[in-house]
């Protein structure tokens, strides 16, 4: 058995009704005689939410805040639509440093277009439908994971092949989306439907460690400053690892976690509705959203102030971060899970089923504008560092929206 595999077994021993459920002395843990120094693993001093490119994975960097460094459009314009073969592109771009943007498509394709002109500069053809969103890693290789259950390596320039990893080992599930997101040295990490979280490394594709938890990992990993991999499951928990994939504590919801926590400059993670002290599990608080039910994934903005709608509904709310309490709400005409992008002025943008793009004042909810493009904007929005933003649609297309 891999040495690193070992570790998995801790997962579901720990899971209780108690709401955390820490490591202490229960004697799950695995040898560290051979594992590589955690200290090699995180930098010291790591710049987590300033990513170097303009927006190279999920949320936009490890923490998944969905914030943006860049200002956008204040008259809105429809800059381009580039058509695929399937009826939903629903993963969240991501945008390159070299005028490129990343995305997968239900035809089985992972896309290159050029933020320019929405033109194709190339497309690579996986097995399954592509719902997870690609990440550019640190040696500048684009990862991407399919419904087939593998994880691609590609050339950002070309989509040629590096290494193919298998990433799963149970039926395909459409529903399955989770994103590859880059630890701080290099590492893939991604979930998968047999419930295993996969640490692959980036130069052949091979599994540094697994973490096995009890349900299906529909969203994808979020790494704080310290190097802690957060990551939720469909078993209704979040689970804490450190940097070897050791199992620092565990936190019962009061539902499937289906999409990717955050984590605010505080250290707070956020999950669902769920405000967790990513140090030790403790919730901080739990906000109920009027119509009940899940919600999407978070922007956290500047402030702190976090940002969610709700799934299948037509809200959205910001919420103090120190205390959870509700900031404003605002009607934009179902979401269906798209979660919010939020700029460096402070502005919130989120797609709907209305169908639009909407802007909205982070301080008070007011509408700025709302764009009408396609049928029904689906996935989440990319923002690249001319403030030009990109997202998808359930009718196979992906749209550029800038000045």
């Amino acid at each position: 058995m891999n040495l690193y595999d070992r570790q998995s077994r801790a997962a579901i021993c720990l899971v209780k009704a108690a709401v955390v459920v820490g490591l202490g002395g229960l004697g799950c843990r695995t040898r560290l005689d051979e594992l590589p120094p955690i200290g090699s693993l995180v930098p010291d001093a790591p710049d987590l939410l300033a990513p170097s490119l303009p927006w190279p994975m999920l949320g936009n960097d490890r923490s998944h805040a969905h914030r943006s460094s860049a200002s956008g459009p204040v008259t809105p314009r429809l800059k381009w639509t580039f058509a695929t073969q399937g009826i939903t592109a629903s993963s969240e771009p991501i945008v390159g440093a070299n005028g490129l943007v990343y995305f997968g498509s239900d035809d089985h394709l992972v896309y290159a277009v050029e933020t320019a002109t929405g033109l194709k500069r190339w497309s690579f053809a996986t097995e399954s439908y592509v719902r997870s969103s690609p990440a550019i890693g640190k040696d500048g290789m684009l990862y991407v994971r399919s419904g087939d259950q593998r994880t691609y390596a590609l050339s950002p320039d070309t989509g040629r092949v590096k290494w193919i990893a298998m990433t799963g080992n149970r039926v395909r599930s459409l529903d399955v989306a989770s994103s590859p997101t880059i630890g701080f040295d290099g590492a893939i990490h991604v979930g998968s439907e047999d419930g295993s979280l996969y640490v692959l490394d980036p130069a052949d594709g091979s599994i540094r460690w697994t973490f096995r938890t009890g349900g299906v990992i529909m969203s994808s990993p979020a790494i704080g400053v310290d190097g802690t991999v957060y990551c939720g499951s469909t078993d209704g928990n979040l689970y804490a690892l450190d940097a070897r994939g050791m199992l620092k504590w565990v936190v019962k919801g009061d539902s499937p976690f289906k999409t990717s926590p955050a984590i605010g400059k505080n250290g707070v993670v956020y999950a669902d509705t769920f405000a967790i002290n990513g140090a030790d599990g403790r919730i901080v608080w739990h906000f109920v959203t009027a119509g009940g039910g899940g919600v999407s994934s978070v922007a956290i903005g500047d402030d702190g102030t976090v940002y969610f709608a709700t799934h299948w509904g037509d809200t959205l709310y910001a919420v103090e971060a120190a205390t959870g309490l509700q900031r404003w709400s605002a009607a934009i005409g179902g979401t269906a899970g798209a979660g919010p992008l939020v700029d460096a002025t402070g502005t919130v943008y989120v797609g709907s089923f209305g169908p639009s793009i909407y802007a909205l004042d982070g301080a008070t909810g007011h509408q700025k504008w709302a764009l009408p493009i396609g049928k029904l904007v689906h996935g989440s929005a990319a923002m690249d560092g001319s403030g030009t933003i990109y997202l998808g649609s359930n009718e196979g297309n992906l749209y550029a929206v800038g000045r």
